[in-house]
């Protein structure tokens, strides 16, 4: 907790001297919405991080996560899904876009994104013994 408490205060202070500080806007704001709280001011930095440095799309999958959180589920959702597809190979979103799916009672469409994450995310090989993919470090 204490390393939690201790990053935040340098993402602040990082945010401070420079406000368009992207990456310390989205650590930040992933930090806020993992404890959810300050809902409001995560989507805010996420908004404005892919506003900057628009990746891979966490920072808009973030911004769409705190709204969920927020209480907008189906906007949020919405938004998580927009970025999965726009940022289609990263199969991280397409992960958080199955657990919100699930969550907000759409089985249907976690289960499409869990698909869409098997076919982009990659595979470990078989260990001797093992079957392909299930392997555990």
């Amino acid at each position: 907790m204490k390393s939690r408490v201790a990053a935040e205060r340098e993402y602040r202070k990082a945010l401070k001297l420079n406000p368009d500080f992207a990456v310390a806007g989205l650590r930040l704001a992933v930090l806020l919405t993992q404890e959810k709280r300050d809902l409001e001011y995560a989507r805010q930095l996420a908004l404005r991080a892919e506003e900057l440095e628009p990746a891979d799309g966490l920072a808009a999958a973030t911004a769409g996560y705190a709204l969920y959180l927020s209480g907008h589920e189906q906007a949020g959702l919405r938004e998580i899904l927009d970025a999965a597809e726009q940022y289609r190979y990263n199969g991280k979103l397409w992960l958080l876009a199955a657990q919100v799916a699930a969550e907000a009672g759409y089985p249907g469409v976690a289960k499409q994104c869990l698909e869409a994450a098997r076919r982009v995310l990659p595979r470990r090989p078989a260990l001797p013994g093992g079957s392909a993919g299930t392997s555990t470090p």
